[in-house]
């Protein structure tokens, strides 16, 4: 009985986020969250990932800016319901993909070798492990990080700025 689904709607787009989906909890905070991030892209165009994507809200929200996004998410449910979501929304550069990040990132550089701004929004673990050497590999334009966890915050970014090829 009842809806298997919630629905939120954050900066004019329309979310359906399942039992086991990562979803944001306090839209009026997601949608200050994501504007954030949005204002914070300077190089659109390209390829964006977003990595640890949850229902690929952060991808969603942003493919208008690039010409294809690609929305990286471990829990198989929560993948699905970021690719309807896209299909809800009308986005149609997008794919969600049902992978931990860091296989996913392996495959992708030998496939495609490059994408041209990453999202990471991981979880308050923070990244995994080989994630960083993988992301360093892209050679992106940029990276936008989001975090819930300054611990993890801290050493995700002591990797990804160690190599003195990006600046914080």
């Amino acid at each position: 009985v009842g809806s298997p689904t919630i629905t939120e709607t954050l900066l004019g787009k329309t979310f359906h986020i399942g039992p086991k989906s990562f979803f944001q909890t306090n839209t009026h905070g997601a949608e200050k969250l994501y504007s954030l991030v949005r204002n914070a892209v300077k190089k659109p165009g390209g390829t964006l990932l977003d990595l640890y994507a949850g229902t690929g809200t952060i991808g969603i929200l942003l493919s208008d800016l690039f010409s294809k996004t690609y929305s990286v998410e471990i829990v198989a449910e929560a993948s699905a319901d970021a690719k309807k979501n896209a299909l809800l929304n009308g986005v149609e550069n997008f794919e969600a993909i049902a992978q931990p990040v860091e296989v996913f990132l392996e495959e992708f550089i030998a496939k495609n070798g490059q994408a041209d701004t990453l999202v990471i929004d991981p979880p308050r673990d923070g990244m995994h492990p080989s994630a960083p050497k993988n992301i360093l590999a892209f050679g992106a334009r940029e990276i936008l990080y989001v975090s819930c966890n300054p611990a993890t915050l801290a050493r995700d970014l002591e990797h990804l700025l160690g190599t003195g090829v990006y600046q914080l």
